[in-house]
């Protein structure tokens, strides 16, 4: 029927704009509600509301459909200061999908949603004018740094403002260690201006959760206040080199910590019941001493070899408080000048050293 088709025809549309990524993040869109303005008995949404990301927010805009007309462009309802901002003149520049409009082509929602989602960082940009500190740290990172206007977004609210700001982190090391698509892999920092002469600063690193895996949350990655006496275009370039020394350093300690596998590996293959392949940093051996069998569970630390690996004893017969009894060994001897060959063997020792104590604590369990 004619209302089945038009119903097909809308729910393309908004398929192919919730499933294009956006912004610095490239995160999709989604519907947090619809309604049926027009034609309620067929069932038709015409009508629901786009949660656009943007600057490390949620922007709610309004889309709204006639379907007694869908030749014509659907009508957006934004917020009101961004809906005085537009005009016929501005949407001839900026949204010329809306004057290209065709509900034939499944991409035609997308493409004006893309560019009103630019449209928005040019409007907020220009609401920095007013501004001359906060337009200087804007200007000064497009002009000096050469950044992308588009790896900027900023948001202003009232006698606030945040800049979201894309890093050029190099991430081309992590292909070792992270089984990631680089383009996945986004950083930027999140500079909030709690005042518009920038006098209360607060500045963070977000990440996409593929960038997670390698950099930790900004309460784990100390970085340096921002503060008034201070500018992005210095500030930006310090964050990032940060950044880059922490990627360095996770992949080396990747490399020590793989080697040490390795050697493990090397030498008690056949013991081995499963290991860490993906990041390293644990290993499962099965021994037997004496008609007694037992696990050990090798953890290495991110440190090593600057902190040494823990070790655990497990029994396979005994249980404590409804769970396998277990001996730690934290006093084994142990260099960080050792080889990995050397570790490995003092690790051996320390087993061997132990096993008659644990077995002796472990038989005093039920079975």
């Amino acid at each position: 029927t004619r209302m089945d088709q038009i119903s097909g025809l809308l729910e393309k549309q908004i398929e192919k704009a919730t499933n294009f990524g956006l912004g610095i993040f490239q995160q999709t869109c989604r519907v947090s509600s619809h309604q049926q303005r027009n034609h309620a008995e067929s069932k038709i949404i015409d009508s629901f509301v786009l949660c656009v990301p943007y600057c490390g927010r949620t922007l709610n805009w309004e889309v709204i459909f006639d379907v007694t007309d869908l030749r014509s462009p659907p009508d957006f309802i934004f917020d009101p200061d961004f809906m005085d901002y537009l005009n016929l003149s501005v949407l001839k520049i900026n949204v010329k999908g809306i004057f290209s409009w065709d509900i034939k082509n499944e991409e035609s929602l997308l493409c004006i949603i893309r560019q009103f989602h630019d449209l928005y960082r040019i409007y907020n940009v220009q609401n920095l004018s007013p501004h001359s500190r906060i337009q200087f740290e804007y200007v000064s990172l497009i002009e000096q740094l050469n950044a992308n206007s588009a790896d900027i977004e900023v948001i202003t609210d009232k006698n606030q403002a945040t800049f979201m700001i894309k890093l050029p982190i190099d991430f081309s090391d992590t292909s070792s260690f992270v089984r990631e698509n680089h383009s996945a892999l986004v950083t930027a920092l999140n500079v909030d201006f709690h005042s518009m002469d920038a006098s209360k600063t607060t500045a963070k690193v977000k990440s996409t959760r593929a960038a997670s895996r390698i950099l930790p949350d900004s309460e784990f990655l100390t970085i340096p206040s921002f503060s008034q006496s201070k500018c992005l275009i210095d500030y930006v370039p310090a964050i990032q080199k940060l950044i880059e020394k922490f990627i360095k350093n996770q992949r080396e300690e990747f490399l020590l910590r793989r080697a040490l596998i390795m050697q493990i590996l090397e030498r008690f293959g056949r013991n081995t019941l499963e290991f860490d392949a993906e990041s390293y940093k644990n290993i499962s051996l099965l021994f037997e001493l004496n008609d007694f069998h037992f696990l050990t569970k090798v953890d290495i630390p991110n440190q090593y070899p600057g902190v040494k690996p823990s070790l655990l004893l497990q029994s396979t017969y005994h249980i404590l408080n409804k769970q396998p009894f277990t001996m730690d060994i934290s006093n084994y001897p142990y260099s960080s000048d050792w080889t990995d060959s050397q570790i490995v063997e003092e690790i051996y020792q320390s087993i061997i050293n132990n096993v008659t104590k644990f077995r002796k604590l472990s038989s005093k369990c039920n079975i």
